[in-house]
């Protein structure tokens, strides 16, 4: 099948008109909103998780998406990475990892998200509907 030079400017055209109408919104929870209302835009955020399994994986993920591309989002783990695949940061050895992750990033703030927060670590917000999810200001 043979395309004319005018049919291909008419695809554009229309193609043109269809992207220019369309905005991209993201989705957004009450979580990310609690992170929105306590992290500044444009300060990237260390997302502390407790495994690094699939729901913690699809929180990450979440996270990360919400806030783009307001803030960038760095999956941590207390747990070694083992292969070139895995997604997350090792945070095993608790606030040392955490800072030395943070620094590395240029992060400022932390967020927790079902998993403790080290006892040397002083929330500067906590979200109460949900246990243990809190943001930190290092």
């Amino acid at each position: 099948m043979q395309t004319s030079v005018n049919q291909i400017d008419f695809l554009r055209t229309r193609l043109s008109a269809v992207t220019a109408t369309r905005t991209i919104t993201p989705v957004t929870t009450s979580d990310t909103e609690f992170v929105r209302r306590h992290v500044p835009s444009g300060e990237p955020i260390i997302y502390v998780t407790a495994d690094k399994g699939i729901p913690d994986l699809f929180s990450y993920y979440q996270m990360s998406y919400a806030l783009a591309p307001r803030n960038a989002v760095w999956w941590a783990v207390p747990a070694p990475a083992g292969k070139v695949a895995d997604w997350w940061q090792d945070a095993t050895g608790g606030t040392t990892a955490i800072r030395r992750l943070a620094s590395d990033d240029h992060a400022r703030y932390v967020v927790f998200a079902g998993t403790e927060i080290p006892a040397d670590l002083h929330p500067s917000a906590v979200w109460t509907m949900q246990a243990r999810f809190a943001v930190v200001e290092l």
